[in-house]
């Protein structure tokens, strides 16, 4: 094992790792200090927080020697510089989503602030962890992070000019893919559960609908589908603030019996309502328990929900709505 050098020099060789947790602090600034987070300066630091910033801690972690002391080199490959911040940028979106598929998976959702903090705290471990390698290495064989320089060309090799051009497509394409996936976490529906619509690029509110599994977990697959008329069932509204104020909202779970077209409401039975305020990226759950008195294959579980403390809030009328088909049974 490498013994650890405390010279003079380990001062110098982390401040790419001081500088990436201070972006992905400052990201975290800039998304929930409601007097920054209306600024551009959300965005700037937005993207390469979800592109860049996790991937280059990772791969710091797992590559803290030099190039050529990688496991790589052995084979006879190098990881220069441009390919350190190209699996960065893979590692990057393919944390984004993990992260995202394991939050749904424990019942927390995708959401904005969910995502912000998980995220941040793999990216920070993993720059701990980076940290404490670098430092383990010695001195020769440390990793030491330098600013790009110009240098003439010395033939083929492993980055040259046709590869590299090659790596910065791929790289440009994983980018867009990545900021595709970044939109997807922060306002789409999935599996007609979730609704958390945008306003102007930059809030939105986040609704969902949540039920307890036969373990007691709170998932988002375990809504009710088929339900029994005369017997008590519960489903779990999340409603969370990410508009640019503290807001009042007003919410109402209703059941619906569709018409023929299965468009037209001939017959509705109100379940539930509950008003609540929420501060800025604040999120509250609230339990609703209802018996459902109509019978039928074609009715849907609506959750409509309203800014304000309107009284009336109608689908034509709210601003944000769910709804769940169902089935219920006589009994």
């Amino acid at each position: 094992m490498d013994q650890l050098d405390t010279g003079g020099g380990n001062r110098t060789v982390v401040w790419d790792l001081v500088l990436v947790g201070c972006l992905v602090v400052a990201t975290n600034v800039a998304v929930l200090v409601p007097g920054v987070r209306a600024t551009a300066l959300r965005t700037v630091l937005g993207v390469p927080f979800l592109v860049l910033l996790p991937g280059y801690a990772l791969v710091s972690a797992l590559f803290p020697r030099r190039n050529a002391e990688t496991p790589m080199a052995e084979a006879g490959k190098t990881i220069d510089s441009a390919e350190r911040i190209g699996f960065a940028v893979g590692l990057s979106v393919a944390t984004v989503g993990l992260v995202g598929l394991a939050l749904s998976w424990v019942g927390i959702g995708v959401g904005l602030l969910p995502m912000l903090l998980a995220v941040s705290v793999v990216a920070l471990a993993a720059l701990f962890v980076a940290a404490v390698r670098r430092y383990r290495c010695r001195s020769d064989r440390r990793f030491v992070p330098r600013l790009p320089r110009s240098r003439a060309p010395s033939g083929p090799s492993v980055s040259g000019r046709t590869n590299a051009l090659l790596n910065v497509a791929v790289g440009l394409a994983v980018v867009v893919a990545g900021v595709g996936i970044a939109l997807g976490t922060t306002g789409l529906a999935v599996n007609g559960t979730t609704v958390s619509g945008l306003d102007g690029e930059r809030d939105y509110t986040e609704l969902s609908v949540l039920a307890e599994n036969g373990s007691g977990a709170v998932t988002a697959e375990s809504y009710p589908k088929t339900l029994t008329r005369g017997e008590s069932e519960s489903l779990i509204v999340t409603v969370g603030n990410h508009e640019r104020d503290r807001t009042t909202y007003t919410a109402v779970v209703r059941l619906q019996q569709l018409g023929a077209d299965g468009e037209t409401v001939v017959a509705r039975q109100n379940l539930g309502r509950f008003r609540t305020t929420l501060a800025v990226g604040e999120e509250v759950r609230q339990s609703v328990r209802f018996v459902p008195s109509l019978a039928g294959e074609d009715l849907r579980l609506v959750v409509l929900l309203d800014r304000g403390s309107a009284d009336a809030v109608s689908l034509d009328t709210a601003y944000r709505a769910v709804h769940i088909d169902v089935t219920v049974t006589s009994g």
